[in-house]
């Protein structure tokens, strides 16, 4: 009777790298549902509510968000300011006449261009 050797099993480096590479999918995976997901449902939220208050006002500029214990949306228009709650329900507006300061109009101005740089940025 011969001894039979006994072989020992080893994978080789090839199933090593299938795993490690099976290993970083999964994690990825796992990492974008977590941490960008929450994100992707903010801006679609945040989108949503500005399409509803510019169906509202047509004619409405410098539209943007404030964020406090409760969420603002501020915007005007040729003759009027306006704020939004988080419902994109108008909450009160202001005749833009009232405001005296040359230096608030000129933020106005500037804020509007960069509001808007900002939000074409989100929407391509």
């Amino acid at each position: 009777m011969g001894l039979k050797h006994k072989r020992k099993r080893q994978h080789g480096t090839t199933t090593t790298m299938a795993l490690v590479i099976i290993l970083v999918l999964v994690l990825l995976l796992i990492w974008s549902e977590f941490i960008s997901g929450p994100n992707r449902v903010k801006e679609q939220i945040y989108a949503q509510r500005i399409e509803k208050i510019i169906k509202q006002n047509k004619n409405i500029q410098g539209l943007s968000e404030h964020v406090f214990n409760y969420i603002t949306y501020q915007g005007y228009d040729d003759t009027t300011l306006y704020w939004y709650n988080a419902k994109s329900e108008l909450i009160t507006s202001r005749d833009i006449e009232t405001i005296t300061s040359s230096v608030i109009r000129l933020h106005l101005d500037m804020a509007t261009t960069i509001r808007y740089m900002r939000f074409a940025d989100r929407i391509n």
